[in-house]
């Protein structure tokens, strides 16, 4: 029960996209599903259309796109992922891309051609790559988070040792020391 509806699909020279517009909580999200064939070349007009909306609704674009950089966790990096690349540097976009190989296909080693790419998009993003299905490529899951970038705030603790030591002693007086495994196995009771 997702409020959506299909958006109409721009001619691309090369790229075979469908688009939807949800209705999320705090307004209007643009997804597409990408693929371009891998002996087409990138044109300027589809990469425009891919990323270019009439304003600033945030877009998740995810798909094959049959282009390498090391930048999108590649091995390699290809005229296509060269120019994908500048697109995204050029454009404000952000890469989002699994850290292990999505394709095992073809004459080639084992490479990431599946991802994503999100523009105006404030949502936390998690990718996994998912082992399953019989296909040379595998699935690909992003996980958008509810909460915006802006209002998840990481924090770092640092313990401290010494004074959980302290405590711990503090509160259990009956604790002995265990020096190495073996006493710690025959101190357990059975």
């Amino acid at each position: 029960n997702i409020k959506h509806h299909v958006l109409v699909t721009p001619n691309h020279d090369t790229l075979e996209t469908t688009n939807i517009q949800i209705d999320m909580h705090d307004g209007p999200l643009i997804i597409k599903s990408v693929y371009r064939p891998p002996a087409k070349k990138w044109t300027q007009n589809d990469l425009d259309l891919l990323t270019e909306q009439n304003n600033d609704t945030p877009l998740f674009a995810a798909g094959d796109f049959n282009s390498k950089h090391t930048e999108f966790n590649c091995r390699v990096t290809t005229q296509h992922g060269r120019i994908l690349n500048e697109h995204i540097h050029n454009n404000h976009l952000t890469m989002h891309a699994p850290t292990e190989p999505t394709h095992f296909g073809g004459n080639g080693r084992p490479d990431v051609l599946d991802m994503a790419l999100s523009k105006n998009f404030h949502y936390n993003v998690v990718v996994e790559r998912i082992m399953e299905l019989d296909s040379d490529h595998a699935p690909v899951h992003f996980i958008i988070g509810t909460d915006t970038d802006d209002n998840n705030e990481k924090t770092k603790t640092k313990i401290n040792w010494e004074q959980f030591k302290d405590k711990l002693t503090a509160n259990h007086n009956n604790i002995e020391n265990i020096p190495n495994p073996q006493t710690r196995n025959n101190a357990v009771p059975k």
